[in-house]
């Protein structure tokens, strides 16, 4: 596939920000609003506590702060992001990270202040004014954060070296986006084409083992060459969550990365625990893929390859959205309407473009839209990317709608569930549409990949994460070395004895961009399980499922996440959510069998 420059891109395929570029760069300078209202706050310092009239003003104008810089800072990115080697696009992405590091280091007094006050006290304020009760859940949730929480002074010089504190995740996604090129490879049919991060994932996916070979190889020979740069970035990374966390008088990094969520360590230990005793599941599925592809040894280049060489199939960007709407046709028909006004007001930004951001998104603020951004390459595993994307879209659209600003923004960890629903009910739709059972089997082959990019695969990234901060927090010396023996050994066990772990897999570490925004990787795992019960829950008609799924997509962050989930129905401090999911991986990995049976027989 010929990566086209944006401009050569048909505008159908693009995004609309105009909601977005109106707010942003509209007749109304939202930069200078943003000072004014900055100034305007600042005249409460030391006056906030004095009455709940000063309280709620104050509360005000940090909220009306919050939803500028919001609109700032993911209009700059959503424009960068477009075309990172734009120069524009850099310089306003640059400007508005500028200036939203300005505003929040000037207004780093504004949560010191009020954690000052009493919490009784702010309880008798909302008592008093009607207007504060809004902010209630608010406020309860920051002064968990009070014995957590430095004097003025301190969090203003860590809010002033934010973007140095910061600059890690920033120097990767320069390299990992821009500056790492790869030279053109072979496609199946001996044509020299451009080859990517992005296009990674369709290249080593080839039915052709010479075409997933050399992917594998070019891909990691690039990552190889900047082994240590990368290492040094990512350890950084590490020091810094770890000494943010001792600074503020948590008992470890992770504990300080679960504390927003109200989310005890036991659930992330439970989950490498649970997925660790059904590896033998995962296992009996690579051998059995390893026999359908007739290999006598099978690499971590094979594990993308469909099971059924006969069966190919591309589906054009119309075709999946006509799929992705039948199939989640079974929630209501106001989802579909949603679903219908993100295709029609151009949500979407749906072609690769040089330079263009890797991978796939959903954002947006509570002014606008969300968006997605894609890199749709006519595969099957795009058509679950689009049903993906669209749930996280939906989640949002439906918070934005039902809940005020305070509240709209759900957590990281509530937020794959959504989009994981839709995965499974993808899955389910093709399999009880398709009358071919080599269409069959690659839609199972591609429902347990799922399984294993999602569960087991982030599982083991989990992991991987918890040893190498334990490491630090243990004063041990982390390299380049230490980090790659780490993770080559965990693919080992994760994946088995079915497989060869390629040496070359022990640098897989180096492109994961979501190792910069730490112990985030397990709520992939976690979303996925408890997706797999709404799913089927909805799929068996429960009673009062849809309904309480809907209530769930609309309630932001009205409250913890563990409890909206058990309002929803599901508790995720059980390890039975875990243990249901592999139960149903069990279920589709025997289904697969039978079809791989009738297979050899033919």
């Amino acid at each position: 596939m010929e990566i086209k420059l944006r401009k050569e891109v048909d505008d159908k395929y693009k995004w609309d920000l105009s909601k977005l570029s109106n707010i942003c760069e509209g007749k109304n300078n939202i930069f200078e609003e943003t000072k004014k209202l900055t100034k305007d706050l600042i005249k409460y310092k030391g006056k906030i506590s004095l009455s709940s009239k000063n309280l709620y003003e104050a509360l005000e104008l940090n909220t009306k702060i919050s939803k500028n810089l919001e609109n700032i800072y993911i209009y700059a990115f959503l424009k960068y992001y477009e075309d990172t080697s734009d120069n524009k696009n850099q310089e306003y992405k640059n400007m508005a990270y500028k200036f939203y590091n300005e505003i929040i280091e000037e207004l780093s007094f504004f949560e010191v202040e009020l954690l000052d006050i009493e919490y009784d006290k702010i309880e008798k304020y909302i008592k008093e004014s009607k207007s504060l009760e809004k902010y209630k859940f608010y406020l309860e949730k920051m002064f968990r954060y009070k014995k957590h929480t430095l004097s003025k002074e301190e969090e203003k010089i860590i809010s002033a070296l934010s973007p140095v504190i910061n600059s890690s995740k920033d120097t990767f996604n320069c390299l990992n986006d821009t500056d790492m090129t790869f030279e053109k490879i072979k496609d199946e049919n001996g044509n020299l084409v451009d080859f990517s991060n992005e296009l990674y994932t369709k290249y080593i996916s080839s039915n052709d083992r010479r075409v997933r070979i050399d992917a594998f190889n070019m891909l990691y020979k690039e990552y190889k060459k900047y082994k240590n740069t990368i290492a040094s970035t990512y350890i950084s990374n590490i020091k810094k969550d770890v000494t943010l966390s001792r600074l503020r008088g948590y008992n470890s990094s992770i504990e300080a990365s679960l504390y927003s969520d109200a989310v005890d360590i036991s659930v992330y230990k439970n989950l490498i625990d649970v997925t660790e005793k059904n590896l033998y599941k995962f296992h009996e599925y690579i051998n059995l893929k390893k026999d359908r592809l007739k290999l006598d040894e099978m690499h971590m280049y094979d594990i993308y390859a469909s099971s059924n060489n006969n069966y190919e199939k591309e589906y054009t960007f119309e075709e999946a959205k006509n799929i992705v709407m039948n199939a989640l046709s079974i929630l209501d028909s106001d989802y579909t309407k949603m679903l219908k006004k993100a295709f029609d007001e151009k949500w979407i930004d749906v072609m690769p473009n040089k330079y263009k951001r890797s991978g796939a998104f959903s954002w947006g603020t509570y002014d606008s839209n969300p968006v997605l951004m894609l890199n749709y390459d006519n595969t099957i595993k795009n058509v679950g990317t689009l049903a993906h994307e669209l749930g996280h879209s939906i989640h949002s659209y439906l918070s934005n709608t039902n809940q005020d600003y305070l509240y709209h923004d759900y957590p990281i960890i509530l937020a794959e569930i959504a989009s994981t629903v839709n995965e499974v009910l993808l899955a389910d739709y093709m399999l009880k549409n398709s009358n071919d059972i080599n269409e069959k089997e690659y839609i199972l082959n591609d429902f347990l990949d799922l399984f294993r990019g999602t569960l087991i695969r982030q599982t083991m990234f989990a992991e991987f994460e918890l040893i190498a901060h334990e490491k630090e927090e243990n004063n041990e010396v982390l390299t380049e070395k230490v980090l790659s023996d780490l993770y080559y050994d965990l693919n080992k066990k994760y994946y088995g004895e079915n497989i060869i772990s390629d040496d070359e897999i022990r640098y897989e570490w180096e492109r994961i961009p979501h190792f910069y925004t730490s112990f985030y990787v397990y709520k992939y795992a976690t979303g996925l399980s408890v997706a797999c019960a709404i799913a089927k829950d909805i799929i068996d008609k429960k009673d009062g499922a849809l309904n309480r799924y809907i209530k769930f997509l609309s309630s932001g962050s009205s409250n913890y996440p563990l409890e909206l989930l058990r309002e929803c129905g599901y508790d995720l401090s059980d390890k039975k959510v875990i243990e249901n999911a592999f139960e149903i991986y069990e279920k589709y990995l025997n289904e697969y069998k039978k079809i791989v049976r009738t297979q050899k027989e033919v």
